[in-house]
C-alpha cells in the first residue's frame, strides 16, 4: 500500500470555499444547516446566538 501525504490545511480551504460558495448563493440553505446541527447535537438555539454575539 501507498502512504500518502494528507495536506490538510488544503483540504479545509476547499471545504470553507464550496461551503462559502453554497451559501452564498442561497443563505436560507445556511440555517436550515444550522438547526439540523443543532437539533443533531442539542444545542439550544439562545446558547449558540448568545455565542454568535460575543465572538462579534
Amino acid at each position: 500500500m501507498k502512504s500518502e501525504k494528507i495536506d490538510a490545511v488544503k483540504m479545509m480551504r476547499d471545504i470553507r470555499n464550496l461551503l462559502s460558495t453554497k451559501y452564498n448563493k442561497n443563505p436560507e440553505e445556511e440555517k436550515k444547516d444550522l438547526f439540523v446541527i443543532r437539533k443533531k447535537y442539542g444545542l439550544k438555539e439562545e446558547m449558540a446566538a448568545h455565542k454568535e454575539v460575543l465572538v462579534r
